[in-house]
């Protein structure tokens, strides 16, 4: 959806949240946690903005971490995120 046409409908009546899109508890509530270190209280939380996009056509809906965002960067080091192996693709 990101090119602007819905991947189950085909339409392109398309809308994009940069910014979360929703109606956020704190600043950062609907974003992707990484987490850097091992342990409970050596860890380090960082937070990837989200980017949604919609179709008005059938309501499809997705969610995209944003590539943009700062700690995006982070995530080959982060402890609770994993790179697929060729085995569990």
């Amino acid at each position: 959806m990101k090119n602007g046409t819905c991947l189950k409908c085909s339409s392109s009546e398309i809308y994009h949240s940069p910014e979360n899109g929703f109606y956020p508890a704190s600043m950062h509530s609907y974003g992707m946690r990484v987490m850097e270190g091992e342990g409970f209280w050596e860890e380090k939380v960082h937070v990837i903005n989200l980017e949604h996009y919609v179709c008005r056509a059938c309501g499809f809906f997705e969610t995209y971490a944003s590539t943009n965002d700062p700690n995006f960067g982070l995530l080959e080091k982060a402890s609770n995120w994993k790179k697929l192996s060729e085995e569990q693709k």
